[in-house]
């Protein structure tokens, strides 16, 4: 149904809008009781939790056969990484985790896809404001889609300043294709 095409629009104390706001369709709804965070919720899939793996195998369209086969070899993978997922509000969540990664002398990349389109505008902004503040001991990467188009983006920052290296801008939603150039 492509939902992540629409523009969203909670009505309530503060209102919440999120999606695509250049879309032509607007989902507008009320919200009479208590009020939603500012953010959509995004919830961790962790695929070391079978029940889980499956639901996220769900999401794949049956044509996608090829799709579903790399999902479970990635899971399969995963199953012997150790990883740490962690859930919830970026902005007092980054500064700590970054902070970690400088003292650790880690490259730090910041990598999202398919989140930061359901963000409103300011908080698009005070993401990448606070990637430039905590770059200022360590240069950081940022790659991402859907932040203010559908092009994949790697941009390094150090200092506050921003440098897009590459922008992939002909690219399938689905990992299809790519052109680079």
């Amino acid at each position: 149904m492509n939902l992540e095409h629409f523009h969203y629009h909670i009505e309530q104390q503060p209102p919440i809008q999120f999606g695509q706001f250049n879309s032509p369709l607007k989902i507008y709804a009320k919200n009479l009781g208590n009020p939603l965070s500012t953010l959509p919720p995004l919830s961790i899939v962790d695929t070391q939790d079978e029940e889980q793996a499956l639901w996220l195998e769900c999401l794949i369209w049956p044509e996608l056969t090829q799709r579903k086969e790399n999902l479970k070899t990635a899971i399969q993978l995963n199953r012997h990484v150790k990883s740490q997922l962690i859930e919830g509000d970026f902005r007092p969540l980054l500064p700590l985790l970054l902070k970690k990664a400088l003292q650790e002398n880690t490259q730090i990349i910041i990598f999202h896809t398919h989140v930061a389109n359901q963000f409103p505008p300011a908080l698009k902004e005070e993401l990448l404001h606070l990637l430039q503040t905590n770059s200022m001991e360590q240069p950081l990467y940022h790659v991402y889609n859907n932040l203010f188009d559908t092009h994949l983006h790697v941009d390094s920052i150090y200092q506050g300043e921003i440098i897009s290296e590459k922008i992939l801008r002909e690219i399938d939603g689905h990992g299809e294709y790519y052109v680079w150039r």
